[in-house]
């Protein structure tokens, strides 16, 4: 369980850094951060199924948002989760 908390950890922490570096302004690094807020939802399959699908496949595998969504199916805590939403 830890190991996968400090890998989604390193995830998050490399996808802000990748934002960081490709923006020059502040204006684009907060429309950039609304954007990669807002894809989370959609590309940890919480709301659309990418299993099955490539090209969601290999979208959503760098997204910390799936990692933390299958981490939550293997512990079992899915179903609650699904439950109260």
């Amino acid at each position: 369980m830890v190991l996968s908390q400090q890998t989604n950890l390193l995830s998050k922490v490399t996808a802000l850094l990748v934002i960081t570096a490709v923006v020059t302004t502040n204006e684009q690094v907060m429309a950039a951060m609304v954007v990669h807020v807002m894809a989370q939802p959609i590309l940890c399959g919480g709301t659309a199924q990418v299993t099955g699908r490539a090209v969601m496949e290999s979208l959503t595998a760098p997204m910390p948002g799936r990692w933390v969504y299958a981490q939550a199916a293997s512990a079992g805590v899915l179903a609650a989760i699904s439950a109260v939403s």
